[in-house]
């Protein structure tokens, strides 16, 4: 099983000390090279893992030329970073959203297509057990025909979640507010369990 070279972009990020080393360990996975315009970040996570770091992102490319990059950076910067990356040929997994506006999602898919390269969004909670067990039963046909789903998602989030980011919980930080910040992984979860929308009012 081919091991492919992975670089981290944004490692300054608190979810980069959370799920993202979680699985830093498996067989298919070997870190490269990281990256963060805060030096001291690039530095100390850089040292961590035993690899070179950067503060930018497009010299590490360029030096590295890595198999995959992960995007852990603030929502702004994902979609000219994930260009960078597939124009440097690598494919490109990043935090959600894949861009704040609809024209920098398209720019970056018309590039994933041009160099011939995938692009992954996270949404780590499909991953959860009690999504996996909905998934099993809604396919097993145990609820019968689904006719109408609501959802309600209890996350909340406290004050820290937003103080923690200077950039966080702001329409100039985030480019919106609930809806591209926590919903999209509640659409993604309507998505998982029951398809794609045939049509949708906003």
């Amino acid at each position: 099983m081919k091991r492919l070279r992975h670089v981290y972009i944004g490692v300054g990020a608190g979810i980069f000390k959370g799920r993202h080393k979680e699985v830093l360990d498996l067989p298919t996975l070997e870190v490269v090279g990281v990256s963060d315009i805060d030096a001291d970040a690039a530095r100390e996570r850089g040292e961590s893992l035993g690899v070179p770091h950067w503060v930018d992102h497009r010299e590490m490319l360029e030096a590295l030329k890595p198999d995959v990059a992960v995007i852990t950076t603030p929502h702004w910067f994902h979609a000219p970073i994930a260009i960078d990356c597939l124009n440097a040929g690598a494919h490109v997994l990043t935090e959600k959203p894949l861009a704040v506006k609809v024209s920098e999602a398209d720019a970056v898919i018309e590039a994933a297509e041009r160099n011939n390269k995938l692009v992954g969004i996270t949404f780590q909670q499909r991953y959860r057990s009690d999504s996996k067990t909905a998934k099993r039963i809604i396919e097993e046909g145990i609820l019968g025909r689904i006719q109408h789903v609501d959802m309600i998602v209890p996350w909340p989030r406290t004050k820290f979640y937003f103080t923690n980011k200077p950039w966080s919980g702001s329409w100039s930080g985030e480019g919106g507010g609930v809806l591209i910040n926590q919903a999209p992984h509640n659409l993604d979860h309507l998505v998982y369990l029951m398809g794609l929308p045939k049509r949708l009012f906003a």
